[in-house]
């Protein structure tokens, strides 16, 4: 007996030795509030960590915000996108929709966080000391267009919201519970700092001294100057609209794409009809809304479940010559031996070999000649 405890003590005095050594890590940095800020490239760090909010982060199988499920609060809610589906979309295509409709809880959560993390850039990098005052005044605008996007999405979707600004950061109250703030203040502290980013914000980023790339997707002055312009459609100021709007075009960078088909063509991701974009991750975000959109039981889209589409009411709306009713899929001879097409009347039932589809497909979201590539 006294052998085996004696043995037994021996191994776990190794043990002991063995794991202290391995807790032992070599700390190379850390990132603390006392180092923080410091230098250009903590502030880009910053800058990027709010646009990477227009994407967020993968709640289950989804990601949120712009990349896929805000466009269910904006199309599915309205008179032209439609879900045949159950669950929370289905509750949205109905005008069903209550409190616990987890799209509508998810979006706030997500535009909320760009909101913070804006915020939070912003209250940071104003009084940072180790970068130029042209540097500073660059990502205070990205960053300020960025809030003023999450700002303008709430106060469509929701009107009076809670308005949080990088002022609440220092001297925060984590306990409290603010009032609403109205439309018209929100609006009016938007188009400021909508003015502010206009004055600041490059035509492109070519050529820029502070990124080293093109940067397609970042914040320019006809971005700040279009979402000035929504803002004062929805005011209905018609001539500051119109003015905005004639700005725009008077940078002459941007055109209508010649076709329509092509504007949602994979390689056509940066043309330039296209003022903002947020790209979706190829093989994440972006194949998810290829699976969601596309035709189902199509020979050449294959594997695609019809999830989101448009009514067939909005689909007849179009005259047979528009080139964006040739962007839908209404009729075709399906995988599972039946014909897809539209029902001649509401509750016709469809003779044998038929399906009639309860809405239509687009094609936005399934280029035929690449979606092999994506899956």
């Amino acid at each position: 007996m006294k052998k085996y405890i004696i043995l037994f003590l021996t191994a776990t005095a190794v043990m002991q030795v063995s794991c202290n050594k391995n807790l032992d890590p070599k700390v190379y940095s850390s990132l603390t509030s006392a180092n923080a800020f410091k230098t250009e490239s903590d502030a880009i760090a910053a800058v990027n960590a709010v646009y990477a909010r227009l994407k967020g982060p993968s709640v289950g199988d989804n990601y949120d915000y712009w990349t896929v499920r805000h466009f269910a609060l904006t199309d599915v809610t309205t008179d032209i996108g439609h879900c045949s589906y159950g669950g929370d979309p289905g509750q949205l295509s109905l005008i069903q929709w209550n409190s616990a409709n987890g799209l509508i809880a998810e979006d706030w959560r997500q535009i909320y966080k760009l909101v913070a993390d804006a915020n939070n850039a912003i209250f940071n990098i104003s009084s940072m000391t180790g970068i130029t005052d042209a540097e500073k005044a660059q990502f205070l605008a990205e960053v300020k267009f960025l809030r003023a996007v999450a700002y303008m999405d709430l106060t469509d979707l929701w009107g009076p919201v809670i308005l949080a600004t990088e002022k609440d950061l220092a001297n925060p109250n984590y306990t409290s519970k603010p009032n609403v703030t109205s439309v018209a203040d929100i609006e009016a502290f938007l188009i400021n700092d909508l003015n502010n980013s206009i004055a600041v914000l490059p035509v492109n980023y070519q050529g820029s001294k502070i990124y080293s790339s093109d940067d397609p997707g970042r914040a320019t002055k006809g971005a700040a100057m279009t979402l000035l312009m929504k803002l004062y459609l929805r005011q209905h100021q018609w001539q500051k609209a119109a003015d905005m709007a004639q700005q725009v075009m008077n940078l002459g960078i941007y055109q209508l794409y010649p076709s329509y088909a092509g504007l949602f063509a994979e390689a056509n991701k940066w043309c330039s009809e296209n003022i903002f974009s947020v790209l979706s991750d190829a093989n994440v975000n972006g194949t998810e809304l290829l699976n969601h959109f596309g035709p189902l039981n199509h020979p050449v889209i294959l594997n695609r479940w019809q999830y989101y589409a448009v009514t067939w009411d909005f689909y007849n709306s179009f005259d047979n010559s528009d080139d964006r009713k040739q962007m839908f899929f209404p009729n075709y001879n399906g995988t599972d031996g039946m014909v897809h097409q539209q029902s001649p009347s509401p509750g016709a039932t469809p003779p044998a070999g038929i399906f009639y589809m309860p809405d239509v497909a687009t094609m936005k979201y399934a280029d035929p000649n690449g979606f092999t590539r994506l899956l």
